[in-house]
């Protein structure tokens, strides 16, 4: 009752009074962010909500927008101001984040949003802690686990979407002002030994080059994406990879496949129709790790190559259609059912 009901209807009642009480202190806050760091004043960013729908969060900025001879902003430790720390330390850089309780992107309590690009990088258990709206504090952060390492964190946020009470929320609050009054297991810096969650996982989950020299390894994985593709059409499935190792052996195929837990479970492939040209011949991820960024990382690295890429796509598949569209393909007319595809990463 408590985690369908009151637990939004406090966020509600609780955020709009805190707004008001806060108000004066938002005021200064702002003013104060504005003479030692300049416009904009508020700091926005994506990040994945309840059920992996993408908000903006807000907060008070806490670094300057200063940059190299070359243009490209400075690493974040040069960029960090003295007010930006104190903000940082006393967690006074998260008020604005109030409005987003109020407007039902966030809660009080709850696992605290990432950032978007690690959404590729969960397990299929760690998607669970977006069963819930993020939190302004979490169960992780009361106890220790910011300064720890990404599975624990992800342990902890679950053993929260698992167990919401009323009374533990309470209990999280209540931990939540201490550290804060304390200034204990509070980051200040983004770069204090704490590796981001792409880059530690990037071992354990990559891309990978599919040669003829570790095809054999790499066989049963591709051919269990290709059954669901070809609706478990085994006949088929297996036609197709033999077709792709025959273009290996050729020395013309570009094959790339996204590895979970040592596992393929997405291969995009090509090959070269000519120098400067890549057909796209078949492009899949297995339906539990689409929506999760995959796809694009697997067509970005085929982009790498600096070859034009074409492909087609049957007229009524719009989700594949769109999909492209939003990475530049132009769409033309093939046939009565299919369109061609073609991105232009090199001139004619």
């Amino acid at each position: 009752m408590y985690k369908k009901f009151f637990k939004r209807f406090l966020d509600i009642i609780l955020s709009f009074l805190a707004i008001i009480a806060f108000s004066p202190i938002l005021l200064i806050l702002s003013i104060l962010v504005l003479i030692f760091m300049g416009w904009p004043i508020i700091f926005k960013q994506e990040r994945p909500g309840k059920d992996e729908k993408i908000f903006n969060m807000y907060k008070f900025r806490t670094m300057t927008n200063k940059k190299d001879k070359e243009g490209n902003l400075l690493p974040d430790k040069d960029r960090l101001t003295k007010f930006g720390k104190f903000l940082r330390k006393t967690s006074l850089d998260e008020l604005p984040e109030l409005f987003c309780i109020l407007t039902g992107k966030m809660s009080f309590v709850g696992p605290r949003p990432l950032l978007v690009r690690y959404l590729p990088y969960y397990t299929k258990e760690e998607h669970h802690r977006h069963d819930v709206r993020p939190g302004l504090t979490g169960l992780a952060q009361v106890s220790g686990r910011n300064l720890l390492n990404w599975d624990e964190r992800f342990k902890t946020d679950l053993d929260y979407v698992n167990n919401i009470t009323f009374i533990g929320d309470v209990k999280i609050v209540l931990k939540t002002v201490k550290k804060v009054l304390k200034g204990s297991d509070i980051v200040v810096c983004s770069n204090c030994n704490i590796k981001s969650l792409d880059k530690e996982r990037e071992e354990k989950n990559s891309i990978i080059l599919v040669s003829k020299t570790n095809f054999k390894k790499y066989e049963d994985d591709l051919l269990s994406c290709l059954l669901y593709l070809n609706n478990y059409d085994n006949k088929l499935s297996k036609n197709i990879l033999r077709e792709m190792q025959k273009f290996l052996n050729d020395g013309t195929a570009k094959i790339y496949g996204y590895i979970y837990n040592k596992k393929v479970v997405g291969f995009i492939w090509g090959y070269n129709i000519s120098k400067d040209d890549i057909h796209v011949n078949y492009f899949v991820v297995k339906p539990n790790f689409q929506k999760k960024g995959i796809g694009s990382l697997l067509l970005k690295k085929m982009m790498n190559n600096n070859c034009n890429i074409e492909l087609l796509v049957r007229k009524n598949n719009v989700n594949a259609i769109k999909f492209y569209q939003n990475h530049n393909f132009i769409l033309n007319n093939y046939d009565a059912e299919k369109y061609k595809m073609t991105l232009r990463l090199k001139e004619l």
